[in-house]
């Protein structure tokens, strides 16, 4: 949130430097001018795993979200019809709700959770391990996405050995960004 406020200050003063790197961050811009695939593979697995929404329920929602936050005008947008992205996507999804039932039968399973993560909530971290019968690595910050990333040593230690030699850490690990 600090680094959005800081590009939104210098963005005001004229200077948009902070504000595009931070759009090339989201965007996954590389140094090269090229781009990772990280928002195309997000909506592949949402397009096949994610049971879809018919338009007259994309427009629900739609609604239901421009009442909550308002200033977004989903109305002119949208033209009073609203289509999700996988509307058209060339094949069906490969799963329903609920999709997992019972522990899955999966070696040892590494979650690591962000408590203030503004995309993927901790409390579905929690049920996540609970589901899988797995570690947690509950992790202290606001921001997505924390291996590799987020500047903590504690966390990269502990995926490392997860990836590398798959030691989970003992229940109820805790790391701070």
């Amino acid at each position: 949130m600090a680094q959005i406020i800081s590009a939104l200050t210098e963005l005001d003063k004229g200077n948009p430097d902070m504000m595009l790197a931070l759009r090339d961050s989201w965007y996954g811009r590389t140094e090269d001018g090229t781009y990772t695939t990280d928002l195309d593979t997000q909506n592949i697995v949402r397009c096949m795993d994610w049971p879809r929404l018919t338009p007259e329920e994309q427009t629900a929602a739609a609604r239901e979200h421009g009442q909550i936050a308002p200033m977004y005008d989903i109305e002119s947008f949208t033209g009073g019809q609203y289509y999700g992205e996988c509307g058209s996507w060339p094949a069906p999804p490969t799963r329903e709700q609920p999709w997992l039932e019972g522990k899955a039968d999966l070696p040892e399973t590494l979650i690591v959770s962000v408590t203030g993560d503004p995309a993927t909530p901790h409390e579905g971290g929690i049920e996540m391990a609970d589901a899988l019968g797995g570690s947690l690595l509950t992790v202290e910050g606001k921001q997505h996405g924390a291996y590799l990333v987020g500047g903590s040593e504690c966390v990269d230690r502990i995926v490392s050995n997860y990836l590398l030699q798959l030691e989970t850490p003992p229940a109820g690990s805790r790391c701070s960004l």
